[in-house]
């Protein structure tokens, strides 16, 4: 326990109770604390505000009541919570606050309502009845809701990204992980979209990154050539502290199911994942990092697994940052039918952004790669380049990529093989006006002179969401989708 701070010297000091009716009293107290005994017991200044109609005030136990209108302003490390309630009652050594009636947390960005709110503001924690509110941009209600330091977790609540009076989705849960400005993590979850109910889901995960990528909201429908007419849709099947599962589901009238599957594990110097797959697409999930040996033709692979180790980056002095990554897994490849287990290490070297004029930057990048099989055969592959990001105003960026590659070696998959030697990369996202959006991705093979891959997605958004059509030419694929909108300026498509 703190030793207890100074007594306050109020006109009435020497009465040990007290209580003013129908006139605002103001208590500011200034708790200095010497070295705390325990660690999460911080040695500043802390400042309370009260006011209220009636105000009680006892100096022995350090306890303040206030009824009617009450206000109470806590200033921490330049951090500011505020409590307004029918009725507040704070206990200033143990620096906990209980309101009741009518409450409103402010905090920062976010604003919060309920019955009633336990907070302790020595950590920074609380809990509260019956809330609702909004934390940067998200919207949600909770039969119950606990708040820890960047973290809300509600109890049978709802949330929504969408700020009309009336949303045009929302998602009920059991159970809500909120992390303001980061993601939304739901367990047990409904998706509801104009007052319909849409889809059940175990666990619904949302991104609230800005920029942040479309989240699909319904399941992607389409045709392609190797599918045929298709269905797919992404779940996040658990997420639990630093790990979670996801699923990536594919139903095609050609083909069957197609499935690919994985577990990370994210410590504090990078990710392990465990992946599996049932005739994966290697053209939109490739088995490399920087791709010194990207793959460009159709061709999907069973994963029977794999087992990836990657780095986080790690800086260069000021110069960039470099990432490592091994895999290692047994596979099967379509069309060849090749079979054989395969073990692979990369290194990828990228430069921090260097300033080349207005609003453009340029970063060099290299990266290698080494492969094994259980065939006795060995490829290598190195790849060097850079990027180019323009971005001029808010609706308009583009990125240029100029890459480099060279390949030795043999081995039993196709994947594996330096598919473009010199390529030029295209990357465009524009507005066409109010409510319209278009993003192309294109590969130029510079030998060939040809365009092995091209992705094309025009994107209507209406209100809160985006409706999109997606063409890629690898594979002949049509897509439609629907998902939350956009946040924040335009991002160029790439890798």
């Amino acid at each position: 326990m703190p030793p207890r701070p100074p007594s306050c010297r109020l006109s009435l000091q020497h009465r040990r109770r007290f209580s003013i009716s129908a006139v605002p009293l103001v208590i500011c107290i200034a708790l200095c604390v010497a070295a705390a005994a325990r660690a999460d017991e911080l040695t500043i200044e802390r400042k309370y505000h009260l006011t209220a109609r009636e105000v009680s005030y006892d100096l022995d136990h350090q306890l303040a009541h206030a009824e009617g209108d009450a206000v109470l302003t806590y200033s921490s490390e330049g951090q500011e919570v505020e409590f307004h309630a029918d009725r507040i009652d704070a206990n200033l050594d143990a620096r906990t606050v209980s309101a009741g009636g009518n409450v409103t947390v402010v905090e920062g960005q976010n604003q919060l309502f309920a019955d009633a709110v336990d907070y302790d503001l020595n950590r920074g924690t609380g809990s509260l009845t019956n809330a609702r509110g909004q934390a940067q941009g998200v919207y949600f209600t909770a039969q119950s809701l606990r708040a820890t330091p960047g973290q809300f977790v509600l109890t049978n609540g709802t949330f929504t990204t969408c700020d009309r009076p009336k949303p045009d989705y929302h998602v009920s849960a059991r159970e809500v992980i909120l992390r303001p400005g980061d993601r939304v993590i739901s367990r047990k979850s409904t998706v509801w979209f104009k007052g319909h109910r849409l889809i059940r889901l175990p666990t619904f995960d949302i991104s609230l990154r800005r920029p942040q990528r479309v989240t699909a909201l319904s399941p992607v429908g389409g045709y392609s050539r190797r599918d045929g007419a298709f269905a797919g849709q992404h779940y996040t099947i658990l997420t639990s502290g630093n790990s979670s599962i996801d699923l990536d589901a594919r139903y095609t009238t050609r083909r069957g199911i197609r499935a690919f599957g994985r577990g990370d594990l994210n410590p504090r110097w990078g990710l392990v994942t465990v992946a599996a797959a049932h005739r994966d697409d290697l053209t939109a999930s490739d088995l490399g990092l920087f791709a010194p040996t990207e793959p460009v033709r159709d061709l999907t692979v069973d994963r029977l697994p794999e087992i990836v180790v990657a780095s986080n980056p790690v800086p260069l002095a000021k110069w960039g940052v470099t990432t490592a990554r091994i895999a290692a897994g047994s596979y099967v490849e379509y069309p060849t039918r090749a079979r054989a287990s395969r073990a692979v290490a990369d290194l990828y070297v990228e430069s921090a952004a260097i300033p080349v004029g207005a609003n453009l930057s340029l970063r060099p990048l290299v990266g290698v790669r080494g492969t094994w099989y259980d065939t006795h055969q060995h490829r290598s592959a190195v790849a060097y380049g850079f990027l180019a990001d323009w971005k001029p105003d808010p609706d308009l960026a583009l990125r240029v990529g100029f890459i480099q590659r060279s390949g030795s070696g043999s081995g039993p998959f196709a994947f594996d093989a330096v598919d473009i030697l010199r390529e030029l990369d295209l990357g465009l996202a524009t507005r066409l006006g109010p409510g319209w959006r278009t993003e192309i991705l294109a590969r130029r093979d510079l030998r060939r002179g040809s365009f092995p891959a091209v992705d094309i997605a025009v994107i209507r958004v209406a209100h809160c969401l985006e409706y999109g059509v997606t063409w890629k030419k690898v594979g002949g694929e049509f897509g439609i989708r629907v998902g939350f909108a956009q946040t924040g300026p335009v991002v160029a498509p790439g890798w």
